[in-house]
């Protein structure tokens, strides 16, 4: 089948490692698709500078393409719930992540909650935490895109959807 858009379906383009690949995706006018846990917020501001410098030599307005991030989110009844109920699968996940990737071993990572969350690599607490910390990344890079994944860190399936079903009622809209 064709496909629906004109001239093509929208792509994008996940940057997380290579400056160039920020600028690439900008001069080609692809969307951006970022993971926050690779950098720090600062230098993550002025990648995504990058591409928006790029977009703006291309001739594209920066508003006409998209920023998307992704992160682990964990919406709890409270924030007291939602630090008991998600740091333990929290610290699993990245324990595990670094597990698989030997370099980043001994680098110093806080694997808790707090120091995830203060550093923006993930969204957890309450919904109005979680909005707080989603309003930050829109308002400071301009993300205009979550993906966001809410199982993690062999987290019980009840856990998850409820954290799903707090994220569609309270922090979507």
């Amino acid at each position: 089948p064709k496909p629906v858009q004109t001239p093509h379906p929208p792509v994008w383009v996940g940057a997380s490692r290579s400056d160039d690949t920020f600028r690439w995706a900008g001069r080609n006018g692809f969307n951006l698709m970022v993971l926050p846990t690779s950098y720090d917020r600062p230098v993550l501001r002025q990648a995504i500078e990058s591409y928006r410098d790029e977009l703006r030599a291309a001739g594209i307005e920066p508003a006409r393409r998209h920023v998307l991030a992704k992160f682990h989110v964990y919406v709890g009844a409270t924030p007291v719930t939602a630090e008991r109920e998600c740091a333990p699968y929290l610290e699993a996940t990245l324990r595990m992540n670094d597990a698989r990737n030997p370099a980043r071993v001994g680098r110093g990572v806080e694997y808790t909650l707090d120091a995830q969350r203060d550093k923006g690599y993930v969204i957890a607490g309450d919904a109005a935490q979680c909005i707080d910390q989603l309003r930050s990344w829109v308002e400071d890079l301009t993300v205009d895109t979550v993906s966001c994944t809410f199982h993690f860190g062999g987290m019980p399936q009840d856990l998850a959807l409820d954290s799903i079903r707090r994220f569609a009622e309270r922090v979507m809209p």
